[in-house]
């Protein structure tokens, strides 16, 4: 046997994501809420990072069709942001989004690029 026969057992080591995260970076409190398995964690995130988009210039988010829900196109319409989600028209009542967002014509083509 050619070499050392010591075996080295730091080579690898596990870290956990907790240290890997400075304390004070801004995604912290997003991985709290999203934990938490509640049916409305990942639209919270959501919302939670559009109120920190900087500046006046138009937004718009698109999301898939659980993101089609009253309380989340009343929030995004409150902080100025443009809800380009799919329509969830299978669900009780029809989907949420109204006229206002699916006449325009940025709509349709959010709906064509969207990558998934």
């Amino acid at each position: 046997m050619r070499g050392n026969a010591v075996q080295q057992l730091d080579v690898f080591s596990y870290v956990s994501p907790e240290q890997r995260v400075p304390h004070d970076h801004p995604l912290r409190p997003l991985r709290v809420m999203t934990d938490e398995a509640n049916g409305t964690a990942e639209r919270d995130a959501t919302l939670v990072m559009l109120e920190q988009i900087p500046g006046t210039k138009h937004v718009t988010v698109g999301g898939d069709k659980a993101y089609d829900t009253a309380d989340f196109l009343a929030e995004c319409r409150n902080l100025k942001v443009m809800p380009h989600v799919a329509q969830n028209l299978e669900r009780p009542g029809g989907s949420a989004i109204d006229a206002r967002t699916t006449q325009h014509p940025g709509y349709a083509i959010s709906q064509r690029k969207k990558a998934y």
